[in-house]
């Protein structure tokens, strides 16, 4: 699983990993606190951009090494068709998914980690990756979504058609049907009707300023959350992008570690499988 030295810091060494899912070999890295361990565990997943321009750690490494710094192991998945990584099916990214539940599945292997403490930080694609295993794992103590996607997958179909990527999603469009044609089917895959399954607490954070993903789909989710009877938390940064920088980059990861110290590195709440 890990790989070569990347960087070494004051307070954390970096290294490249691997790993295995559903038979395809999945690159990223993976910052490892120096001293004595175990150490609880973030996994960071990073946003959109188009393959054939990314670098491992993109939007990821900042959140990564802040942790990292402060006693967390961060784990950076590239995803399938990412990176090094193998090429794979990702029909509405719900391979990244899977990538990500078997990165959850394997943190056991890393003698450094403690796996029964996990944590969960997803911006803006990665946040929508995020709401899978939200959903999903048993695994997860606590998960933040930043600048998050939509859990309503024609929602998503939508936005990303009309900004980033159209060829792929009328690709899909010939084989699933769109939103309209299959309302059904998209509802089924939709992690946002499935938030009576959410086991953890979760915390979200998005600029009210976001060019790229609306803000009020955050609100939204904050507030469907809320009538379920959820543990979450919403921080709005007034004026903040879709990347938070600066003060405001600061304040969020201030929170998350006080959420994660809470939740993940004090174990009060690991969700039954």
């Amino acid at each position: 699983m890990i790989g070569e030295m990347v960087k070494v810091e004051p307070n954390f060494i970096q290294y490249a990993m691997s790993y295995d899912s559903d038979g395809l070999r999945i690159t990223g890295l993976v910052d490892i606190p120096t001293g004595e361990g175990p150490f609880p565990v973030v996994i960071v997943n990073h946003g959109y951009l188009r393959p054939e321009e990314y670098q491992p750690g993109f939007d990821s490494w900042r959140i990564a090494d802040w942790m990292a710094a402060r006693g967390y192991i961060a784990l950076m998945p590239d995803y399938r068709n990412y990176g090094g990584s193998s090429l794979g099916p990702n029909p509405f990214r719900i391979g990244y998914a899977i990538d990500v539940m078997n990165l959850i599945a394997q943190v056991d292997s890393l003698p450094q980690a403690m796996p029964e403490q996990i944590g969960i930080i997803g911006h803006s694609m990665g946040g929508g990756i995020s709401m899978w295993p939200m959903v999903l794992s048993g695994e997860v103590d606590a998960v933040v979504l930043y600048a998050a996607l939509s859990g309503d997958v024609g929602r998503n179909w939508h936005h990303i058609r009309r900004y980033w990527d159209r060829d792929t999603m009328n690709a899909l469009a010939l084989i699933y049907g769109t939103p309209e044609q299959s309302p059904e089917g998209y509802a089924q895959i939709s992690p946002i009707n499935y938030l009576d399954r959410v086991r953890m607490p979760v915390m979200i954070h998005h600029g009210t300023m976001d060019e790229s993903v609306p803000y009020w789909w955050s609100a939204d989710l904050y507030e469907r959350m809320q009538a379920v009877g959820l543990n979450v938390t919403f921080w709005p940064y007034p004026g903040g992008g879709h990347t938070l920088g600066g003060r405001g980059f600061e304040t969020m990861m201030e929170r998350n570690l006080a959420f994660f110290e809470q939740y993940v590195r004090g174990n009060v709440n690991t969700p039954n499988p």
